[in-house]
Formats: C-alpha cells, sequence, structure tokens
C-alpha cells in the first residue's frame, strides 16, 4: 500500500509479511526475501508476523534454531533494512499454555532512506 504526505508529498510503502511456519517453507521464504531487487530510492516499512527470532533472546526459553536466526538476520542485512524496536513491550506472541512460552515473532523493517 502507498501512503503519501500532505505535508511534503513524499510518499512510501507499507509492506505486510506473514512467515511460513514450515523448516522447507522458511528455507524458501528466507532465499526470496534475501534477493527482493528493490530500488535504492525505496521508502517503505515492511512489518508483520516473519514467524522468525533474531536473537535467543527473542524467547522467553532456551530454544529456537540458530541456523534460521543466522540466516533470516544475513537476509535483513542483505536488503540493508533497520529494524523499529518495540517500546516496552519485549514479546509479541504467546502460546498461552501453563508453561507458557513467550516470543517475539511481530517484526517492523524500515528501508534506510
Amino acid at each position: 500500500m502507498e501512503f503519501k504526505s500532505l505535508n511534503n508529498n513524499a510518499s512510501w510503502i507499507l509492506t505486510n509479511v506473514y512467515g511460513p511456519c514450515t523448516p522447507e517453507g522458511k528455507r524458501i521464504f528466507v532465499h526470496w526475501l534475501k534477493n527482493i531487487q528493490m530500488p535504492e530510492d525505496w521508502d517503505g516499512l515492511i512489518v508483520e508476523d516473519f514467524i522468525f527470532y533474531r536473537s535467543p533472546d527473542n524467547r522467553n526459553k532456551h530454544g529456537g534454531d540458530i541456523q534460521e536466526m543466522f540466516l533470516f538476520n544475513e537476509a535483513i542485512n542483505a536488503q540493508g533494512w533497520v529494524e523499529l524496536f518495540f517500546h516496552e513491550r519485549k514479546f509479541t506472541w504467546t502460546n498461552k499454555q501453563e508453561s507458557f512460552l513467550l516470543e517475539r515473532v511481530d517484526l517492523f523493517f524500515s528501508s534506510i532512506s
């Protein structure tokens, strides 16, 4: 979706992503994400549920696939995107079980420009 500023007529694009849950789907998705050809002057935000962790600190329990974290971060870095962080909210998802799992899988990124 494209947005245009009423103040200075600048425009930017909002992209909403929902990442796959299966290991095979994640591999395909990361390959696609890393190889997107974005114009250098692209202004935009990429938001939503990537189903990936950027670091082990994105969970309240031990676990997570370190290789997936590495590949996801590599794809984000290849695009040159900058993460926008939540304030006062470390996690964005819970399994709502008695032995609850908290995760931060909802991520927001911006183009450099």
